[in-house]
C-alpha cells in the first residue's frame, strides 16, 4: 500500500511551494507530463506517445506530413500560439514511483518546468493518490488506462477525466451477459488493488441491483496484487479455492502483469488449450491483454471485454505506426527532447521489452489502451487551442480554466468520438472480444468481436457467433459447459451451483442423489457414490 506519510509529505512540499510563489513555468508553451508504466508493462507507451506528437507537428512540419501522411486529428481553426511540448515519465507499476513522476512534473521538483497537465497513467491504484494530490494543485489529469469507478466521485477527484470508460459500464455490460447466457455461477478472481478490488464489488453490486439471487450467483476470490515478487504459491491457493466453489466460468479481473503469471500458474495443471480447460470458460475483464506476453497463454474460445477502441480514424494511425523506427523513440534526440533519459525507473532496469524497429512491423504490437493515450493527449491540446481562439493566452491555460474547457471539448480521436459526462467519464460502448482461430497472425489465434453492449439501451447486440472452450459454436454455451462441476448441481430456486451435501453425490447435470443403501461418499461434492467393503456396512446416523 502507498504509505499514507509519504503522500502527506508531497501534499505539504506542493502547498509550500505554491504558498512561496516558486513554481517554475513556462507562459510560452502549454507543457504536458505522460507517465505509464513504460518498464514494466510495455515500452510502447512511449511510441504512441511519439506518435502523437509527430501527428500533431505534422500541422506546421511539412517533412512529417511527406514521411507520415497527413495529421490523423483535425485541430480546428489552429491557434498561430499553440506551442506544445511534453516530458515523459515512468511509474514502474509502482506507487512511490508514479508519484514521484507526477509530483516532478506538477512541481518542478527534478528542475524542470512544471506541466500544465498531466496524461496518465494505467493502475487504478497509482492514478488515485495521484488524482489527490492533482487536485490540491489544480493540475487538470486524464487517464487512458484507469478504471476504477471511485475516480468518478467528483468530490474526491475534481480534477480528472478519463478517455477510457469508468468500471462501472463494464460491470453493467458483464451482469447483462451473465443474464442473457443463464449462467448458474461464475467465479471472479480479482487482484486486492484498486483496479480489481473495485471492479469486483461494482459487479457484486450491480448484480444486487438486478436481483439478490443474480447476486448469489456470482464468487469472488481474491488473489494479492504483486507487481514485483510474485508469491506462485498464492496464485495456486486461490486457484484451488476456485475448483472448489464448483463454478464452470471464470472471470480474471486483473492488470495485463498480473494475468500473465496467474494464467501461468493456470497452464501448471494442464495446457490451457487442452481437454482439461475445455470444461470451464476462461473470461477476462478489459485489461487482461493478447497482444502483451499472453498470446501463447490465452486459449482459443477466451472472451474478454473491451470498450470501444477502434474508430474509424484508427487505420490512420495503424499506417503511421508501421512507419515509425525505434530510434523515432528512443534515439538521442528523442530522449533527450522528451526526457526519457531522466526516468526514475530507467529503460534498461525495466522487465518490459525493448522497442526495436521489429516492433513497428504491424500494428499488432498497439496494446488495447494506447489509442485512449493518443486520444488523450489530443484531449488537452484541443482545449488549449480553443481556449487560445477564444481569447485567452497560454499563460492562463491551467487550472481551473483548463479543467472546464477539457469537459466540453468533443472531437473524433482515433477510439471515435471524445465526449466526457458530467463526472469526466468517457461516453461509449463496450466489445466483448472472443479468441478464434486467424492463421495470417503468428500465433495462429486473433481477438474477434463478437458482439458489444450499448449502455443506453441497456442490452447486447450480437454481430457474430461466439467460438466456446468446449469447442461449440453459437450464441450461447453449450448445456455441458453451463452444468455444474461434478459434485455440485443447480439449486432448482436460486439457479446457483451448490456443493452436494455428505453421502449424496452429483455428475453437475442432475440434482443430489443419496446414495443407496451399501454406499457412501467420504464427505460433501462427490461425483459419485462408494460401496462398503464386503461384509461391511455404514451407519448414516454418525
Amino acid at each position: 500500500a502507498f504509505g499514507p506519510y509519504i503522500l502527506l509529505m508531497f501534499f505539504l512540499l506542493g502547498m509550500l511551494t505554491l504558498a512561496a510563489g516558486q513554481l517554475p513555468q513556462n507562459d510560452n508553451e502549454f507543457i504536458l507530463g505522460f507517465y505509464g508504466a513504460v518498464t514494466s508493462i510495455t515500452n510502447t507507451y512511449l511510441a504512441t506517445m511519439v506518435a502523437m506528437d509527430l501527428d500533431f507537428r505534422k500541422h506546421t512540419e511539412p517533412h512529417l506530413q511527406d514521411r507520415f501522411g497527413p495529421p490523423i486529428v483535425d485541430i480546428p481553426n489552429r491557434h498561430p500560439n499553440l506551442t506544445v511540448r511534453f516530458r515523459f515519465g515512468n511509474s514502474n507499476s509502482q506507487p512511490t514511483v508514479g508519484v514521484q513522476t507526477a509530483m516532478n512534473f506538477a512541481l518542478g521538483l527534478d528542475g524542470a518546468e512544471a506541466v500544465d497537465g498531466i496524461i496518465g497513467g494505467v493502475h487504478s491504484a497509482i492514478t488515485m493518490p495521484i488524482a489527490s494530490l492533482l487536485a490540491s494543485l489544480r493540475v487538470p489529469q486524464i487517464s487512458y488506462a484507469s478504471t476504477n469507478p471511485s475516480l468518478s466521485n467528483k468530490e474526491e477527484y475534481p480534477y480528472f477525466l478519463r478517455t477510457i470508460s469508468s468500471d462501472s459500464l463494464q460491470a453493467l455490460a458483464i451482469v447483462r451477459w451473465m443474464v442473457e447466457m443463464s449462467l448458474p455461477a461464475l467465479s471472479m478472481i480479482y487482484q486486492q488493488d484498486a483496479y480489481g478490488t473495485g471492479l469486483a464489488e461494482q459487479i457484486s453490486q450491480e448484480a444486487s441491483r438486478h436481483s439478490q439471487t443474480l447476486r448469489n450467483r456470482f464468487s469472488t476470490v481474491a488473489v494479492k496484487y504483486m507487481p514485483n515478487d510474485y508469491d506462485w504459491q498464492e496464485a495456486r491457493h486461490a486457484l484451488e479455492i476456485f475448483f472448489a466453489i464448483g463454478s464452470k466460468f471464470v472471470l480474471l479481473c486483473m492488470s495485463a502483469d498480473q494475468a500473465t503469471p496467474f494464467l501461468q500458474v493456470m497452464g501448471e495443471y494442464s495446457s490451457l488449450d487442452s481437454g482439461f480447460w475445455s470444461k470451464y470458460q476462461i473470461l477476462g475483464s478489459e485489461a487482461v491483454e493478447l497482444q502483451i506476453g499472453l498470446g501463447n497463454l490465452i486459449p482459443m474460445g477466451f472472451m474478454k471485454w473491451l470498450p470501444s477502441n477502434r474508430g474509424p480514424k484508427y487505420t490512420l494511425f495503424e499506417q503511421m505506426w508501421v512507419n515509425l523506427t525505434a530510434n523515432d523513440i528512443v534515439g538521442p534526440d528523442a530522449t533527450s527532447l522528451y526526457g526519457i533519459d531522466k526516468f526514475i525507473v530507467k529503460l534498461e532496469q525495466g522487465k518490459a521489452a525493448q522497442l526495436s524497429d521489429d516492433t513497428f512491423a504491424d500494428a499488432t504490437t498497439v496494446s488495447v489502451v494506447e489509442p485512449y493515450l493518443f486520444d488523450a493527449a489530443y484531449t488537452f491540446i484541443i482545449a488549449a487551442n480553443s481556449l487560445l481562439n477564444a481569447g485567452r493566452s497560454l499563460a492562463e491555460i491551467r487550472g481551473q480554466m483548463l479543467l472546464e474547457e477539457l469537459k466540453r471539448t468533443r472531437f473524433e480521436g482515433i477510439t471515435g468520438d471524445i465526449m466526457f459526462d458530467e463526472n469526466g467519464d468517457r461516453i461509449g460502448t463496450y466489445h466483448l472480444l472472443n479468441v478464434k482461430p486467424d492463421s495470417t497472425v503468428p500465433l495462429n489465434k486473433s481477438l474477434v468481436a463478437i458482439g458489444y453492449y450499448h449502455a443506453a439501451s441497456g442490452s447486447y447486440v450480437w454481430t457474430a457467433d461466439a467460438l466456446w472452450a468446449d469447442g461449440h459454436v453459437g450464441p450461447l454455451p453449450s448445456a455441458d459447459l453451463v452444468g455444474c462441476q461434478p459434485g455440485f448441481a443447480t439449486d432448482t430456486v436460486s439457479g446457483v451451483c451448490r456443493e452436494c451435501p455428505k453421502d449424496s453425490a452429483s455428475d453437475g447435470f442432475t440434482s443430489c442423489a443419496t446414495c443407496p443403501l451399501g454406499k457412501f461418499t467420504l464427505g460433501p461434492g462427490s461425483s459419485s457414490c462408494t460401496s462398503c467393503e464386503a461384509g461391511r456396512f455404514y451407519d448414516r446416523s454418525e
